[in-house]
């Protein structure tokens, strides 16, 4: 997919992302909670394991995986900041901003392909999830970073899958813009 528009350091995009054919990339809750645990993995940069000997290590160790998340990452830089996400059965949308040259590359490519492995391999699947790699459109004020919050906080009521967003588990939201 051809990016809306460059990403740069400081800046603030609202990322997306999309499966192939709608396909539903999110079956059950373990599978919601699997990405959760990547996209806070993934936001920090220079892992010494990947994510699935980091998270077999954890469950071995009885630490934990956030307490072990911490521990080993304490200190590391992020390659993005959080505002929001959310987590719908067939996309995906995010609020970032860059805090690491080519932090959104790096943090979505990792995040995307490390989740394929895992979604291929659970479902005996082969092949990709995702329609592209993911598109972006960069916000340009306060307004347009409200907007883009409540659209992406209120996805899963327009989708009619809750009644109120608050009831869709799978959604982050950070308040202040930061």
């Amino acid at each position: 997919m051809k990016r809306l528009c460059p990403i740069e350091n400081n800046s603030i995009h609202h990322i997306y992302t999309k499966s192939i054919y709608h396909f539903e990339i999110f079956t059950c809750p373990q599978e919601y909670q699997r990405m959760q645990q990547l996209i806070t993995f993934y936001q920090y940069d220079k892992h010494s394991l990947p994510f699935s000997r980091f998270i077999l290590q954890a469950n071995f160790n009885k630490k934990g995986f956030h307490l072990m998340l911490q521990q080993t990452l304490a200190g590391k830089k992020t390659l993005i900041n959080i505002f929001a996400y959310c987590l719908m059965p067939t996309h995906i949308h995010f609020l970032l901003k860059q805090s690491e040259p080519k932090g959104i590359e790096i943090f979505m490519g990792r995040l995307l392909n490390a989740y394929t492995r895992y979604f291929n391999l659970r479902h005996n699947r082969h092949g990709p999830l995702w329609e592209h790699r993911f598109g972006n459109k960069i916000i340009t004020d306060d307004q347009h970073f409200s907007t883009a919050k409540n659209y992406i906080y209120n996805n899963p009521v327009e989708a009619g899958l809750v009644n109120a967003p608050q009831q869709w588990q799978y959604t982050y939201l950070v308040n202040p813009r930061g």
